[in-house]
């Protein structure tokens, strides 16, 4: 009974160290916000961080399905619903623009003379006005490389996203 008593302090003590530690980072961030005109604080900064993080993940996903798919497919890149039929994508991507971490994701196909999409790119836009550093992001078949602009939709001259 006594290693019962003690690991349940241990855990309780525990659970307080990790509030305590909760509390201080929320303290650390401040009441105020860096840029009160606009909101945009420290907490807003990092949410649009870590939403652009998940963004490019959310991006070499794409990339890897529309391999997989092309693979399979007799070099033809899908659609978001063929991918999602076939599997490569979970129903999180179902439609023409799904809505992933904050970010509206689009895919265009580019079809060569015989109809067949020998090319794909994707955009993944913030949903809501960027702030707090919340860029545009693209990507296409040529490259697994993540391009980003601050201020508009990016495109192919945009420069590399570093992670």
């Amino acid at each position: 009974m006594k290693s019962k008593s003690s690991a349940w302090r241990k855990s309780i003590v525990a659970l307080f160290m990790l509030l305590a530690l909760t509390v201080l980072s929320f303290s650390a961030c401040g009441s105020k916000t860096e840029n009160s005109s606009n909101g945009a604080g420290s907490l807003k900064k990092s949410l649009n961080a870590a939403d652009e993080a998940a963004a490019i993940r959310t991006m070499q996903n794409i990339f890897r399905a529309e391999t997989e798919y092309m693979t399979v497919h007799s070099g033809s890149y899908g659609t978001f619903d063929e991918m999602v039929k076939d599997a490569s994508l979970d129903q999180r991507f179902a439609g023409s623009a799904p809505v992933l971490s904050g970010y509206v994701f689009t895919l265009k196909l580019t079809p060569d003379t015989s109809g067949q999409a020998t090319a794909y790119s994707v955009n993944a836009d913030p949903k809501d006005e960027p702030s707090g550093g919340a860029r545009h992001l693209y990507m296409d078949s040529a490259s697994n490389v993540v391009r980003g602009n601050a201020s508009r939709t990016a495109g192919p001259t945009d420069p590399p996203v570093s992670q």
